[in-house]
């Protein structure tokens, strides 16, 4: 492990596969097999009504199997973006618009330039095992309206090391952060 950014306090692993080792066709976590998470995720969606009680657009980064997705009323108009290949046949199943690629800059200007109105930005646990989080914070940036909100979900680093949970760290959760980092970086893309 090693500690980078040190001004943004982010602690990330250096020595890890390839994201597409990682998250390849045999990755096998499906949010809906969890009780806990899905649970979270119906409280998630609720909260995300509760703050936005009008029909709007909402983005998910790493949907997997639709887990915040398919708990949104009809009012909403979700899509997410999940590039673990297992999900892609629940997602259709369930019914979800998903886009088969990463979140990012340059996916956030092309689902904008289909007239689709976005609110809210979530992603759940998904910061943790990118290569590039400054795609989602530019993505967020460029599709969110003036009143958006982008709703991270991360572990605390602070509580990570104060309850001894290294565990957290492994090839799938390279990085964890920090109040401060999660400011700095926001601040870097005018949010």
């Amino acid at each position: 492990m090693q500690k980078q950014l040190n001004q943004q306090q982010v602690l990330k692993l250096v020595d890890v596969p390839p994201v597409d080792v990682v998250f390849g066709k045999d990755y096998p976590y499906k949010t809906s097999t969890s009780e806990r998470m899905a649970l979270h995720f119906e409280i998630a969606a609720a909260w995300i009504e509760g703050l936005f009680p009008y029909a709007i657009g909402v983005v998910e980064v790493g949907c997997n199997d639709g887990g915040l997705i398919e708990h949104l009323s009809g009012l909403y108009d979700p899509v997410g973006y999940e590039t673990a290949a297992h999900c892609w046949e629940t997602l259709e199943k369930k019914f979800i618009r998903y886009i088969p690629r990463p979140f990012s800059a340059r996916e956030a200007n092309e689902l904008k330039s289909t007239g689709v109105f976005i609110d809210a930005v979530f992603s759940a646990n998904t910061l943790r095992s990118l290569d590039n989080i400054s795609e989602i914070f530019s993505g967020a940036y460029l599709i969110l309206q003036q009143n958006g909100m982008l709703i991270i979900e991360e572990p605390y680093l602070p509580c990570l090391i104060d309850n001894n949970e290294f565990d957290q760290f492994y090839s799938e959760n390279v990085w964890c952060f920090t109040i401060t980092a999660m400011q700095n970086i926001s601040a870097k893309f005018g949010m």
